[in-house]
């Protein structure tokens, strides 16, 4: 299992969904998590109700911790998460956020490259406008320009479905570590975002 301290994670409540983490510290027995979000309502209720997931992408596929968790007033914004099943899978579907960025797509088998813009992304994948009408398993090259103003965050993937008129989604298939953690950090920043929204703040 690849190492979880201080990567990026969502964390699956019964109830309460998808919640926004990032794992502070690990050992054999548990994993223990800060939510980037305030503690929803229910939070102590949820914790209760069921097992609970801790997910991140890794270079394997999306790496899963479930166990019981445990919820203290007194550490809001922690929680501690018992392992009982650790696993690695190797697609899901996942959270997916809007996001319309500047992207470069290169056809690997003609070296055609085009400037698009993406629509969408997730951990496993990003839905991108394609005038080059792409087949379905073309395998692709991404660039994709971030608001972190580094350099371009960039994938590697295939083709694998039609979305709409001039819209493929390609799933990633291989990405450096450095650039899981910058797009696992733009999706529970977005998520982050969304959710304040939603609760009008």
């Amino acid at each position: 299992m690849t190492p979880l301290r201080s990567r990026h994670v969502s964390v699956e409540l019964p109830i309460l969904g998808e919640l926004p983490a990032v794992v502070e510290s690990e050992d054999a027995t548990s994993v223990v998590v800060s939510l980037l979000v305030a503690p929803p309502k229910g939070l102590e209720h949820a914790v209760d109700r069921g097992p609970v997931c801790v997910e991140c992408i890794s270079a394997r596929g999306i790496q899963r911790v479930t166990g019981t968790a445990a919820w203290r007033p007194a550490a809001p914004a922690e929680l501690r998460v018992t392992r009982e099943d650790d696993a690695v899978i190797q697609r899901r579907g996942t959270v997916r956020v809007s996001a319309v960025l500047p992207a470069t797509i290169t056809d690997a088998r003609t070296t055609k490259r085009m400037q698009t813009t993406t629509l969408n992304v997730s951990a496993t994948g990003l839905l991108f406008r394609d005038p080059l009408a792409l087949p379905i398993g073309a395998n692709v090259a991404v660039g994709v320009e971030m608001p972190d103003t580094s350099a371009p965050l960039t994938v590697s993937g295939r083709v694998v479905r039609e979305a709409g008129q001039d819209e493929k989604g390609v799933h990633i298939d291989a990405i450096s570590r450095e650039d899981q953690d910058r797009l696992m950090r733009f999706i529970t920043d977005r998520q982050r975002a969304e959710l304040r929204l939603a609760r009008g703040g």
